[in-house]
């Protein structure tokens, strides 16, 4: 229907445009502009390489004995002795209050569960099984090792954009060049 439309026109526009990253992928609908979006990120979900990691650090890290609770509202409980890291990335980042007690982060190579209620500036996480962490650590929040980003998206009743688009100024960007 656009095409027919466009090609009715007496006088075309200087600029066609009907695509999104999945329009570039799946039709040849590119007219004169496309909006490549997801695409420049790797996210678009057509075999792409993510080109965008967000990452963060561990804060410090505690043992809680068993019956010990976790964050604000006490909705994660330590059923046994476990090693706690504060990771230094919250909702005040952009990282969804809705990944509270679901998500997951990398400390090292170890996917670790979040535990507790993601906060304003903080994320708990259980590093049990984690090795020995300390402050400073780095933690791959998504990308790279990290957990799928369309995965977490779907963990927190959400979309890859909006993970993406909710990341605040607070988080320091990081440019690298593999050239």
């Amino acid at each position: 229907r656009f095409r027919r439309v466009i090609d009715a026109l007496d006088e075309k526009p200087r600029w066609i445009h009907a695509s999104n990253s999945a329009g570039i992928h799946r039709f040849d609908a590119r007219f004169t502009m496309v909006r490549a979006g997801l695409s420049l990120y790797g996210y678009a979900g057509f075999d792409d390489e993510p080109v965008l990691r967000l990452a963060t650090r561990v804060v410090s890290v505690k043992t809680v004995p068993a019956g010990s609770s976790v964050g604000y509202g006490r909705t994660w409980t330590a059923s046994e002795s476990r090693r706690i890291a504060v990771v230094a990335l919250g909702y005040g980042d952009g990282y969804p209050w809705a990944l509270s007690n679901r998500g997951w982060m990398w400390v090292g190579q170890t996917p670790c569960p979040v535990v507790g209620r993601v906060c304003m500036d903080v994320t708990m996480v259980d590093v049990t099984g984690a090795g020995d962490v300390a402050p400073g650590d780095p933690v791959t929040v998504f990308g790279g090792d990290g957990p799928d980003l369309g995965w977490l998206a779907e963990q927190a009743g959400t979309i890859p954009y909006e993970m993406l688009t909710r990341l605040t100024p607070r988080i320091r960007r990081v440019f690298e060049s593999s050239l």
